[in-house]
């Protein structure tokens, strides 16, 4: 491609869903070189595997591609559930195909939901959160323990959004709307406007996740089970 008039190393990295460490690499550059317009700058291929690193999650190796989480699990046989290794080696794209594989229903039997959006990569942020057996802890908002408004909090602040760690106050950073009309991506509210004592992320489907009470991990929930009073979608 070539550099536009303030491209950085830094800004076609993200644009490109790489590090600027990748990009500078495939350009025998350093990532604070400074770059011309009209410069041609090599955007390196997906790599058909990836191993596993300490720390690694199928969604942050799917995000760091630009992949859809659903995606790498359906191509590698695996599944919401299942646990990666140090080492592992993992297909990022199909043998029959030059870009990753098509897009797929995602967990739970939610509606398809690319990973290209802020409201998307909650969905898929907040579902790995499900698989990390996080308990319920008062005022936490860390994998070590959450309450649900510190899981909102610590989903949103992946995604370089702040947000209060506090029920009521989450409310101003919505508009308000009727749980009928909740998208992926929005909150729901449990009590009246002003009021409110529990939140939670819809994943669609009628399925929310949430950090529910003492005792309990943060999970996926159901609609009809526990009716939610309203949704907001973030301004």
């Amino acid at each position: 491609m070539q550099v536009k008039s303030g491209d950085t190393i830094q800004s076609i990295a993200q644009d490109h869903h790489m590090t600027a460490e990748e990009l500078a690499k495939a350009n025998n550059l350093n990532t604070d070189s400074s770059l011309t317009p009209n410069q041609n700058i090599n955007i390196p291929d997906i790599p058909k595997t990836y191993v596993v690193k300490q720390g690694d999650t199928v969604s942050t190796i799917a995000k760091k591609y630009g992949l859809k989480t659903n995606d790498v699990l359906k191509l590698n046989h695996l599944n919401w559930h299942s646990t990666i290794l140090i080492g592992q080696k993992l297909k990022l794209i199909s043998a029959n195909s030059t870009s990753s594989v098509s897009e797929s229903a995602v967990h739970q039997g939610q509606n398809a939901v690319s990973g290209n959006t802020i409201s998307s990569r909650a969905v898929n942020l907040a579902l790995q959160l499900t698989q990390e057996n996080i308990p319920y802890v008062w005022g936490g908002n860390s994998t070590a323990g959450m309450d649900c408004s510190g899981m909102v909090d610590y989903v949103y602040a992946q995604l370089g959004i702040a947000l209060p760690h506090n029920t009521i106050q989450l409310e101003s950073y919505v508009n308000e709307k009727p749980v009928s009309q909740a998208q992926p991506g929005d909150l729901l509210f449990w009590g009246q406007p002003g009021h409110s004592y529990h939140v939670a992320i819809y994943i669609g489907g009628d399925k929310f996740i949430a950090a529910p009470d003492y005792g309990q991990n943060v999970s996926v929930g159901n609609i009809s089970a526990f009716p939610p009073s309203f949704a907001g979608s973030l301004r």
